[in-house]
């Protein structure tokens, strides 16, 4: 059944939907991935790049074939790209100028016999003009079967899941993910909610660990097919998360996994360069809905938007030096968030992490004082909300979506959701805002501050951080005092140990700000405060 899904998968696909397979396929194979394009003009007929186990340089062009056998006329149409395949050397930091490379064609379907002849003849003639090597050609039957064998014995599959894969590849790609969903297939897939899994070798569980991610990836395909960037990038990131958190409960035999973490990072980070590039192709971000609909959901997604973008443009510019890494677009973002800004919407605390991001894209491009001032009105929208009586100002559990049924849904009664003074992330802004001594303007806020009851959930095990519901942990409550000792305040301020976070996801700062706007619950003060003294270290640093 497995394998039927599989196969219909690939045979549906294009080339960015198989990309991010494939190159988990040449992780399992011991190759060393230093490129993913992104499909755009710049890729030079490459679209993976990678160092074979023998220290062969390899470049691969992907393409989708619409039809079950690669026809004549089909080749005839790749044969400009297929050329700077072979002839152009790959331009990359990690190899030498010129260096000798292989050259593959990977496509989802067969070859027609003329076809093969014909390649053939391209290889001849590549043996005459002088050159080593030939063009080799990975059809979809190979494709497969690599599937196959790293999912042989290893296809995380149980009854349930499988009634629950088969739902989420099923998808029709519009909206958002459900995200409580992913993350129940990943668990069941990784087995995260039971006890550690000894009898797994190092191998196994990396193959366990990709099989999950293939099939993750095909899960999603829904998205991928109607180019939704977004929730792409939230199903990714889920994956990620509950793979640290198999590392972190299982132990780390060997390093095997930070391959497909790091493949999947670059997979990011292409995911949110063409979510950027389809912004600075459109003038206006309306979505054609009606104009009811229109000025109900225009604000909170320019908001998100914003929040991607200027997490974009942190990762571009403080916190990597890899050499993926393109500035590109860091001149539209700086206008896109100019122009966008004053539509920023804090309609509730699901949209904190996505504040505290457009926070930290400002303090890190203008760093003026006002700036800080953001985080002053953050905290006064939470505690201003209570003073009305039909406030509705909703915790960060509940996404947009929701928030919307809550308000308009049929039969539903506003006292349910009114607002009750507490919040969950009032306390990291209170922490960020006294950082910057501010002591004059904290002693306006505070008996607002005060009023509002802080709500922290403390996790039974930091295993539990990763997943989207906790299955042990409890929810802290507290009322700040009256009057509050500056000094003590500014202090605490100042700690940025991340002593509450996981140590493995501390390894990777700019993932704890992508996993911050998939998982919106698991902000705190605590890593709130360390990924702020994070980036400006690296800020120095640079």
């Amino acid at each position: 059944m497995t394998e039927r899904i599989v196969e219909d998968w690939l045979t549906k696909a294009n080339e960015r939907l198989f990309q991010y397979s494939f190159c988990q396929i040449l992780s399992f194979k011991g190759h060393t991935v230093l490129h993913l394009t992104r499909h755009c003009a710049m890729e030079q007929g490459k679209d993976i790049i990678s160092i074979d186990g023998d220290g062969n340089v390899c470049a691969f062009q992907l393409k989708g074939v619409d039809a079950e056998r690669l026809s004549m006329s089909k080749w005839e149409e790749m044969l400009s790209q297929i050329s700077k395949l072979v002839y152009q050397s790959p331009i990359h930091p990690s190899i030498k100028t010129k260096a000798p490379h292989k050259s593959y064609l990977v496509i989802n379907a067969n070859l027609d016999e003329e076809v093969q002849s014909s390649v053939n003849t391209f290889n001849q003639n590549l043996q005459n003009n002088g050159l080593k090597g030939k063009l080799e050609i990975i059809v979809k039957g190979e494709f497969l079967n690599d599937l196959k064998e790293i999912g042989n014995n290893f296809w995380p599959f149980k009854p349930k899941n499988m009634n629950l894969f088969l739902q989420l590849y099923l998808q029709n790609g519009k909206g958002f993910p459900n995200k409580a969903e992913i993350s129940d297939f990943l668990l069941e897939c990784l087995d995260l909610d039971q006890d550690p899994n000894d009898k797994l070798s190092a191998n196994q569980a990396y193959r366990l660990l990709l099989s999950t991610a293939i099939l993750n990836s095909i899960s999603l395909s829904g998205f991928s097919k109607q180019n939704n960037y977004a929730s792409e990038f939230e199903g990714t990131v889920l994956y990620m998360a509950h793979l640290l958190g198999f590392v972190e409960k299982n132990g780390s035999k060997n390093n095997l996994w930070r391959r497909l973490f790091d493949i999947s990072n670059r997979h990011l980070y292409n995911l949110l360069n063409d979510l950027c590039e389809e912004l600075s192709k459109v003038e206006y971000y309306h979505t054609g809905e009606s104009t009811e609909g229109e000025c109900l959901t225009y604000r909170p997604r320019i908001t998100y938007l914003i929040a991607l973008m200027s997490l974009l443009f942190l990762w571009n510019n403080l916190l990597q030096e890899e050499a993926y890494i393109t500035h590109e677009f860091d001149d539209f973002i700086k206008t896109f968030i100019i122009n966008n800004k004053k539509h920023l919407l804090f309609w509730g605390e699901y949209a904190s992490p996505q504040f505290l991001l457009y926070y930290l894209f400002e303090r890190f491009t203008n760093g003026g004082a006002n700036i800080d001032f953001i985080l002053q009105g953050v905290i006064s929208i939470i505690t201003n909300y209570g003073k009305t009586e039909d406030s509705i100002f909703t915790d960060p559990y509940v996404n947009f979506d929701e928030y919307v049924k809550l308000l308009y849904g049929p039969g539903k009664d506003s006292n349910e959701i009114k607002y009750n003074k507490e919040s969950y992330s009032i306390e990291a802004f209170v922490h960020l805002f006294a950082r910057k001594n501010y002591k004059s303007a904290m002693r306006l806020l505070w008996p607002d501050i005060s009023k509002t009851e802080q709500h922290k959930f403390t996790f039974t095990d930091k295993l539990e951080f990763y997943k989207w519901r906790a299955r042990s942990g409890t929810t802290e409550y507290k009322i700040p005092p009256l009057k509050q000792s500056w000094q003590e305040l500014y202090q605490l301020s100042k700690e940025d140990s991340g002593s509450e976070l996981p140590e493995l996801i501390k390894e990777f700062p700019i993932f704890y700000l992508c996993f911050l706007i998939v998982l919106p619950h698991r902000m705190n003060a605590n890593g709130s405060r360390w990924i702020t003294s994070q980036l400006y270290k690296r800020r120095w640093e640079k």
